[in-house]
C-alpha cells in the first residue's frame, strides 16, 4: 500500500497537461485536450463542470508563472513575455497591470504584493 501512487483527480490531470503545453510553448485547447485523450469540446464541458473555462485557466497559469519569472531580475521582459505565450512585452505589461494594478517592474522590485 505504501508504494501505491495516488490517483490524480481530473482537474489535477488537466493542470499537469496545461503545465506541459506551457513548457513546450504550445499553448492551445487542442493540445491539452489531446493530452487528456478527449475532444476540445469535451474539455470545455469538463472545465464548465468545474465552474471555470479555458481562458480563465490559461490566465491563472500565466499569472502564476509571471510571478515566478519576474522574481529573476536577470530575465529580460521580452523573454518572460515569450515564455508566457504573449506576442510582445506590451501584452505582458497589460496583463500584469490587470492582475496587480502595477507594471511588471513594480512587481519585480517587490513594490506590489504578489
Amino acid at each position: 500500500m505504501a508504494a501505491a501512487k495516488p490517483v490524480l483527480r481530473w482537474y489535477d490531470a488537466f493542470r499537469v497537461a496545461l503545465d506541459i503545453v506551457f513548457e513546450q510553448n504550445a499553448i492551445s485547447l487542442e493540445a491539452v485536450a489531446e493530452r487528456l485523450a478527449m475532444s476540445p469540446r469535451t474539455l470545455q464541458r469538463r472545465l464548465a463542470e468545474h465552474e471555470t473555462n479555458w481562458r480563465t485557466e490559461v490566465e491563472r497559469v500565466r499569472q502564476e508563472r509571471a510571478l515566478a519569472l519576474l522574481s529573476d531580475p536577470e530575465l529580460p521582459m521580452r523573454s518572460i513575455a515569450r515564455r508566457l505565450g504573449y506576442s510582445d512585452e506590451r501584452a505582458l505589461r497589460r496583463a500584469v497591470r490587470r492582475w496587480h494594478g502595477a507594471p511588471p517592474f513594480a512587481v519585480r522590485d517587490g513594490l506590489v504584493a504578489g
